[in-house]
């Protein structure tokens, strides 16, 4: 587990583009597999049909970074759903596309 830091922390991160809490189809066993970790997790998924859930990834990640007490800033983009401007491995998969693109994350210490 990682500690929580104090009120005077410089820390501030940004999450990026990713994919959108109504495009993030996950299946039954990755949703109890959060439950069992914590049923408080619930709240990060919306019922899609019979086999499959919606997980919100932006708000698992934004709750976890807040909790570190981590100032967090949104680029609010959702990579699935907009394919003129971001690669989409869910998406090309979807399509029976052969290729995706490549994406790239950054972490950067100032």
């Amino acid at each position: 587990k990682f500690k929580k830091l104090n009120s005077n922390n410089k820390i501030f991160a940004s999450i990026g583009p990713c994919i959108g809490k109504k495009s993030y189809e996950v299946d039954l066993n990755f949703y109890k597999n959060f439950i069992f970790k914590s049923k408080k997790n619930s709240i990060y998924f919306a019922k899609k049909n019979k086999n499959k859930k919606l997980f919100n990834l932006r708000k698992y990640v934004n709750d976890k970074l807040i909790k570190l007490n981590v100032k967090v800033d949104h680029v609010n983009y959702d990579t699935f759903k907009e394919k003129n401007n971001f690669f989409s491995y869910r998406r090309s998969q979807k399509l029976c596309e052969s290729d995706y693109g490549r994406c790239i994350s950054v972490i950067s210490l100032i």
